[in-house]
């Protein structure tokens, strides 16, 4: 019986089915390299303007979005006091792959 649980937690364990959070990163500017489950919150002036990421469909795009309160098309974007964060409305590429999902307390929640 001991075998089937080390089992379990080392299944558990491989990196493929954990799901990673994506946790906020505040920044003056897009890095040059972005990574995996990041989410780059560039602030000007005192202000929160953009937040970019890699696509997490795995195509490597690099999505940017404008949370200005008054710019349309505009997100609010809400990190959480264990730096995770989340986005709203949805975020759906138009182009490319053309993933469309939430982004809610980390985790990634696909559209049908």
């Amino acid at each position: 019986m001991g075998f089937v649980i080390r089992f379990f937690k080392w299944l558990w364990s491989w990196r493929p089915f954990r799901r990673s959070r994506w946790t906020g990163i505040v920044v003056s500017d897009i890095p040059d390299r972005l990574k995996q489950y990041r989410v780059y919150l560039i602030w000007e002036d005192g202000q929160l303007w953009q937040v970019a990421m890699l696509c997490p469909c795995g195509c490597s795009a690099v999505i940017q979005l404008c949370v200005l309160p008054d710019s349309r098309p505009g997100w609010t974007v809400t990190m959480n006091s264990d730096r995770t964060v989340s986005l709203s409305p949805s975020v759906w590429r138009t182009t490319g792959c053309q993933s469309h999902f939430f982004l809610r307390s980390g985790r990634i929640d696909w559209c049908a």
